[in-house]
């Protein structure tokens, strides 16, 4: 008897997708304890070693709606087994990097293979399960993801310390070993045509070009002053090139992103919600863990595991969400996950004076086990609405909107903490905009199934 038969063949392909967003998703934060070996061994300067981290957020956020426009043009197993190949000699090359510059273009390719992974992965579960069934997967699959985005510092750690840090990209091969196995057996094309006439060259070109230098400027900023006038450039340069490109997106008949879809409040309000939930989201994560190891003296491990109280119930929320959405609607969940978010890290931020980890505990457990609440139904919510036609470009652009969001949290909360000398600043102006979007949640994000 076959192991993979046609009433389990969906639940083996999200079992893929988790894998591979797992992969994606651990990539961004394993390599941030195996950095300080990195740069010794590949005698980098601190310039060179940051960009290690920002190549890959950076070619990420910019290739992310164009990879939804392939993923909607194209057989999504394709795409699926394109992109875990292109993923795999990307980690590759990590591993195998002499110096700094490989190591960066190679992070650069993981960045642009990996946004294609992430936003297939939306898309292969909008294909499999129904309706009805999505926010269930949608659960499962961020279970996955958010547990592996948490173990990624101490896998990197442990790789580093006993093995090689190169065996953090090595790893890789066996997931997408994993992902070829399960698509080239299971997947079945589904009714989804190729539509592909001619691509979008030039509106690919502006929105690479605006998003590259808009983002490049936010990731800078910290590092040249925001006075600098490179910097003042890069975010005045990308943001007109952004708006050239939606007023010429709008008047062509096949568009490389279709921005009909922001003309539906029940995608756009989901999707500008993650944008803020990536805020609240990375502004914990890191400045949580920056405190941890400046001022109450932990090494970069400890404040790993000290932040599991953040994410140790994840996986069990994360399922319970997906249920929950799919019997009672997203709507509900979505507003009582902002509000209680917005609170712990408000919570945090204001119990870091009395330089206690213990008072954290609680404010970090209940942040963690009312992120699923958001990202599970929203994601469910804003794949709902967009056509079936458009699920690429849907997920793609939504993934877009939620990077902008956290490096605009890492860009903006870093400046506060420089400016204030104080790490409470970066947890406590974020959820000061949740009241907005505790609103357009209601207005927009359905409250019945």
């Amino acid at each position: 008897m076959s192991l993979i038969n046609e009433s389990n063949r969906k639940w083996w392909i999200l079992a893929a997708m988790g894998a591979s967003l797992s992969m994606v998703v651990m990539d961004e934060t394993v390599i941030g304890v195996a950095l300080p070996t990195i740069r010794h061994d590949l005698s980098m300067g601190a310039v060179g070693s940051h960009w290690v981290v920002n190549a890959y957020i950076l070619l990420f956020t910019c290739f992310a709606a164009t990879a939804g426009k392939l993923e909607d043009i194209f057989h999504l197993g394709k795409v699926v087994i394109a992109g875990s190949t292109i993923f795999g000699i990307a980690s590759i090359g990590c591993a195998l990097a002499q110096n700094g510059l490989m190591l960066i273009l190679s992070r650069g390719l993981q960045g642009v293979s990996g946004a294609v992974l992430f936003t297939v992965s939306v898309a292969v579960i909008t294909a499999v399960f129904p309706p009805k069934e999505r926010g269930l997967a949608f659960g499962i699959q961020t279970a996955v993801g958010g547990t592996f985005i948490a173990l990624g510092p101490m896998i990197g750690g442990f790789f580093t310390e006993i093995l090689s840090w190169r065996w953090v990209f090595l790893a890789n091969l066996l997931v997408i070993g994993f992902v070829y196995t399960i698509i080239l057996t299971s997947w079945k094309p589904t009714n989804q045509r190729p539509t592909f006439k001619y691509f979008d060259w030039s509106g690919f070109l502006l929105l690479i070009g605006g998003l590259g230098s808009f983002m490049s400027g936010l990731m800078q900023g910290p590092q040249w002053g925001w006075s600098n006038p490179a910097v003042i450039s890069l975010l005045v340069i990308g943001f007109i090139w952004l708006v050239i490109f939606a007023r010429i997106e709008t008047r062509k008949k096949s568009p490389l992103i279709d921005l009909r879809l922001m003309a539906i409040p029940e995608f756009t309000g989901p999707t500008l919600l993650l944008f803020h939930a990536e805020t609240l989201k990375l502004s914990m994560l890191i400045f949580t863990a920056q405190y941890m190891q400046v001022v109450l003296g932990m090494n970069a491990l400890a404040a790993g595991f000290a932040m599991l109280p953040a994410v140790v119930s994840m996986p069990f929320t994360s399922y319970i969400a997906g249920k929950a959405s799919d019997r009672f609607g997203p709507g509900w969940l979505t507003l009582i996950g902002m509000i209680i978010m917005a609170s712990a890290a408000l919570a945090t931020g204001f119990l870091m004076p009395f330089k206690r980890y213990e008072l954290l505990v609680v404010p970090l457990f209940l942040w963690g086990s009312s992120m699923p609440a958001i990202y599970v139904p929203g994601r469910n919510a804003l794949m709902n609405a967009a056509p079936s036609n458009l699920a690429g470009q849907a997920a793609g652009v939504q993934l877009t909107f939620q990077f902008l969001g956290g490096a605009l949290a890492t860009a903006v909360c870093g400046a506060l903490v420089v400016i204030t000398g104080d790490y409470r600043s970066a947890l406590i102006a974020p959820p000061l905009l949740s009241i907005f979007f505790v609103w357009l949640a209601w207005r927009t994000i359905p409250r019945t199934a």
